[in-house]
């Protein structure tokens, strides 16, 4: 081999090492620039059940489940406007446990943005799961929000 087929040679491995350093380098940035991306997105979803949850109709329904005894005696045969109301509250719980549990939304800042709640309405709900899984053969109803309240409860321990 001659030594201008050596430079040549050279000059060209050191252009595939710059070229695969360029691409790696790229490809780390699209890689930040998209955890960024779902995380914005992940915050807004975040923002978005917080504002649901302190709607008007859903405060009503919070504090009516706290507060009072109108929800304590539900039953699979009055099913109606009561069980929608409950079951909308619930479910923004439970929406809210399942994207904490993959880890798509920061757990701290669930317990920020929901200080009380979490655990003052699964206490208060906790017989009404029970029963609507057993009666309506479905163990995993409510399970992320169950789970998102031992985990609350495990923070503030």
């Amino acid at each position: 081999m001659s030594e201008l087929e050596i430079v040549a040679a050279a000059t060209l491995a050191g252009v595939s090492v710059a070229s695969i350093a360029i691409s790696i380098t790229a490809l780390m940035y699209s890689r930040r620039a998209n955890k960024e991306s779902r995380q914005s997105r992940n915050l807004q979803a975040i923002l978005d059940l917080h504002t649901r949850h302190m709607s008007e109709d859903m405060m009503q329904v919070r504090g009516d489940l706290i507060y009072t005894s109108r929800y304590d005696d539900l039953h699979e045969a009055e099913y109606g406007r009561e069980h929608e109301a409950l079951h909308r509250l619930l479910g923004i719980y439970e929406l809210l446990g399942a994207v904490t549990r993959r880890n798509l939304a920061d757990k701290d800042l669930v317990f920020d943005l929901f200080p009380i709640s979490i655990a003052a309405c699964y206490e208060r709900s906790a017989n009404y799961i029970e029963n609507y899984r057993a009666r309506s053969s479905n163990p995993r109803f409510m399970h992320n929000f169950e789970w998102l309240a031992k985990a609350f409860e495990n923070a503030r321990q």
